[in-house]
């Protein structure tokens, strides 16, 4: 699904990812790719800024309702059935979100290796 522009709002993306997240099987490959703003909150939180956000700054509560976060993001990776996911996230200040993604990773590995042991 492509959206840009007004068309690229938390909603619609969020509606779309949806979708994904309710018809995906875990052969499919799934590829999420982002250009746009990005911006970290006062709590160190990385948000996707889709076009209807109209200030980066300063109005956390506006970016937690409009914004779409890199929590909302891995749990939508979570429950997106797909084994082989890609996030490509080009917006300024993404590198906040890789934190929380490289978390959720390390933790699944962990289980998957003491399973394995």
């Amino acid at each position: 699904v492509f959206m840009n522009n007004e068309n690229a709002t938390k909603a619609n993306i969020t509606a779309e990812l949806d979708k994904i997240k309710t018809n995906a099987t875990a052969n499919d490959v799934f590829i999420f790719y982002y250009a746009g703003h990005g911006v970290m909150n006062d709590k160190k939180e990385f948000y996707l800024v889709p076009h209807d956000v109209t200030q980066l700054y300063g109005a956390d509560e506006a970016l937690a309702q409009k914004g779409l976060s890199s929590g909302q993001l891995q749990q939508f990776s979570k429950d997106i059935k797909a084994q082989k996911q890609l996030f490509i996230l080009d917006a300024c200040q993404s590198a906040g979100a890789l934190e929380i993604f490289l978390i959720f990773y390390f933790f699944i590995i962990r289980i998957s290796l003491s399973l394995i042991s």
